[in-house]
């Protein structure tokens, strides 16, 4: 049964460079590659020799996608606010401020 679960995924395979040029970027074969054998942060793309060809699904590069970018967003930090006019930073005590704020208290008023 293993067999047939298989086969039926293997009648949407395609190759790796295909594979690439489905992706916005169209990345190298060899990224494809590495994200088959090692993988991105532990996130393997699924993917079957048939003979001496590497091949995956348009499905298979889908989960990949999702998973790779359901890691990205969990594990990135909330991007920092930049005030209305957009030139600089708002900062929340950052060193610098830190510093700022000794020298205030210090400086007679």
């Amino acid at each position: 049964m293993v067999a047939a679960t298989l086969l039926d995924s293997l009648k949407d395979a395609i190759s790796l460079a295909e594979a690439a040029q489905l992706l916005p970027t169209h990345p190298h074969v060899a990224q494809l590659h590495r994200w088959c054998d090692t993988g991105f942060h532990g996130i393997r793309l699924e993917s079957w020799w048939v003979g001496r060809k590497r091949v995956t699904t348009p499905a298979a590069v889908e989960r990949f996608l999702q998973a790779m970018n359901r890691r990205e967003a969990a594990t990135s930090p909330a991007p920092e606010r930049t005030t209305s006019k957009g030139r600089q930073r708002c900062r929340k005590n950052t060193p610098a401020d830190r510093a700022e704020k000794q020298l205030d208290a210090l400086l007679p008023k």
